[in-house]
């Protein structure tokens, strides 16, 4: 009798002892699973809220942008204007100097009005919302070879897709960025733009035959264009990669989605 009273015991403690186990990993693992979700919570949570701060910021910068296009097409052409009209009515001496100066003066004058124009119509986004992307990139690529200083050439393979206006203007910001880049640091006299439609993504390279971007040129530019462009870039849910090619230049190539 005490036999078996010990046997069932036994087996009674046994069966707690599993039911205790069994229990103590349910809980685990339930914990695992929330601690898992609420983690996972979490990093949604600041990935859309970092996604919308970065849009929050374009959206400003646009809005920055269309007020100084504005203002330039405003009062700073209405004034250039005015005085083209002034130099016009002036009336030069005899002095083959005086009216050389002045037809130089008128000459530059015009220059500068032809270049704050291109540059206002450059920093308005609403030009893509008329012309489309590769017309508004084409106006770009013409106003910065006119300057002599830099010789551009865009090539754009597959049929043109239409998508977003806002997602054009940063891709359109993207370019000017890159070119921008090229100008200041690369020390290059040709750059090559490559725009591939393809299927849902929109790949885009900009290469250029400048010296390269070593170590110490990456540093100083990411301080100021090239975080930039990889903002943009995260906020069209695309990336954006710098390869330095041998043995001189650099790419500059982007890949996002159409829609």
């Amino acid at each position: 009798m005490n036999q078996l009273f010990i046997s069932f015991f036994v087996t009674s403690a046994m069966s707690m002892l599993v039911f205790i186990v069994l229990l103590l990993i349910t809980i685990t693992l339930q914990f695992r699973k929330k601690h898992s979700w609420f983690h996972w919570s979490v990093r949604s949570f600041v990935s859309g809220f970092r996604l919308q701060l970065l849009n929050t910021e374009m959206l400003a910068q646009e809005a920055i942008f269309r007020m100084i296009s504005r203002e330039i097409h405003d009062n700073i052409g209405l004034t250039l204007t005015a005085v083209k009209h002034f130099l016009y009515r002036l009336k030069p001496r005899q002095d083959p100097d005086e009216a050389r100066y002045l037809k130089g003066s008128m000459g530059m004058l015009s220059r500068a009005m032809d270049q704050l124009r291109h540059i206002s119509h450059s920093m308005n986004g609403d030009v893509l919302e008329d012309q489309g992307l590769v017309n508004a990139l084409q106006q770009e690529v013409d106003r910065i070879n006119q300057l002599d200083h830099l010789q551009i050439a865009l090539r754009v393979e597959g049929e043109e897709k239409n998508f977003e206006t806002s997602k054009e203007i940063a891709v359109l910001r993207m370019i000017q960025e890159s070119i921008n880049n090229v100008i200041k640091h690369a020390k290059a006299r040709m750059v090559d733009i490559q725009l591939r439609f393809s299927g849902n993504r929109l790949d885009l390279q900009v290469c250029d035959d400048g010296i390269g971007i070593g170590a110490a040129l990456e540093k100083k530019v990411m301080g100021s264009g090239l975080i930039n462009l990889h903002k943009r870039a995260e906020l069209l849910q695309g990336c954006c990669k710098i390869i330095s090619n041998q043995p001189k230049g650099t790419t500059i190539a982007i890949s996002i989605p159409i829609n």
